[in-house]
């Protein structure tokens, strides 16, 4: 009996979800209302950024109309190429990544060579001071 109940008020909240869309979808004014509607939401559905409710109007939209749904894979891939861009940037690679590289190996080079200079010294200085201190 509790699944039953459960079922008709899920259909009653169905329909009363499908009558908050009517105003944005008037019946006169037909399919290209509808059309320019969803291309607005389509980039806020694209990033996750619409209701539960909202993302399942465009869903529908996008899987009945075929220039909508051309649009949403435009949207997604421009999105997607953003993402990689930034990512490649962030990385470094591009026409100066080769140039980075060799900036580091340098640096790790020079910092090496110092480092080994620095010990060589030291110990040129104990080994002075250990062999001068014992005449």
């Amino acid at each position: 009996m509790k699944a039953e109940k459960i079922i008709a008020i899920g259909k009653e909240l169905k329909k009363a979800a499908r009558k908050l869309f009517l105003p944005f979808v008037p019946r006169e004014v037909g399919e290209g209302m509808a059309c320019e509607v969803v291309r607005d939401l389509i980039p806020l559905y694209a990033d996750g950024a619409t209701s539960e409710m909202t993302g399942s109007f465009v869903r529908a939209h996008i899987d009945a109309c075929g220039e909508c749904a051309d649009f949403f894979r435009s949207v997604v891939a421009a999105a997607r190429e953003k993402r990689m861009s930034r990512r490649a940037q962030r990385l470094g690679v591009g026409g100066f990544a080769g140039i980075a590289g060799k900036i580091r190996r340098r640096r790790a080079a020079y910092a090496s060579v110092t480092t080994v200079a620095l010990l060589v010294l030291v110990g040129l200085n104990i080994y002075a001071f250990l062999t001068r201190g014992g005449r």
